[in-house]
């Protein structure tokens, strides 16, 4: 019975060394989650951009208008790609607590509305653009327009639930010190 009970205690004792362990790596394995994630949104944006040029430089602008006239597909992925740099230039050399970053955010966001609605209008309004449905540059325009949306989507909801919780946290922080005050005039009560 004692040699059990002491192989019980063994055992207990490594499982609490190995969560200690496994705690001890959290920091180190987040690390490694953020760079890696980081590495692949910079390797995708890079790829990105490769295939805006290539499709801007596969189709050109004359041969859109040639075959349909009202189309400025080729304009819309040009300005995209400018915005892209320029966002990638202001993002190397913008500085943490610079407060130009609040105007850079509400001009990005304004921005991307404008892209987005403009993209709408040359992917899905224009009759004659079905030509270029197998071009690079229609489906990286698409592409980008989807991109738009997906990013902007995932902002608003993190935004919507940010503001949800902080009004979550703020009630109960309310009702703790409202708790805190009745119990405190109690007891000055019974004193």
């Amino acid at each position: 019975m004692d040699k059990n009970i002491e192989v019980i205690q063994i055992n207990d004792n490594l499982k609490s060394d190995t969560v200690l362990e496994n705690e001890s790596n959290v920091p180190c394995i987040t690390l490694s989650i953020i760079v890696l994630l980081s590495l692949l949104g910079n390797l995708l944006t890079i790829t990105f951009i490769i295939f805006m040029i290539i499709g801007l430089i596969e189709t050109s602008n004359s041969k859109i208008n040639d075959t349909c006239s009202n189309s400025h597909l080729w304009y819309y992925l040009l300005v995209a790609l400018i915005i892209a740099l320029l966002l990638i230039l202001q993002r190397i050399n913008s500085k943490k607590d610079d407060p130009r970053s609040l105007i850079s955010s509400i001009t990005e966001i304004i921005l991307s509305i404008v892209m987005l609605i403009w993209g709408g209008y040359e992917l899905f309004s224009v009759n004659c653009i079905n030509h270029f449905n197998n071009t690079i540059l229609y489906k990286i325009s698409l592409a980008y327009w989807i991109l738009i949306i997906i990013i902007y989507g995932i902002a608003t909801t993190i935004l919507i639930f940010y503001k949800i919780n902080k009004k979550k946290m703020l009630k109960e922080k309310i009702n703790v010190n409202i708790n805190d005050i009745v119990n405190n005039i109690k007891n000055d009560q019974l004193v």
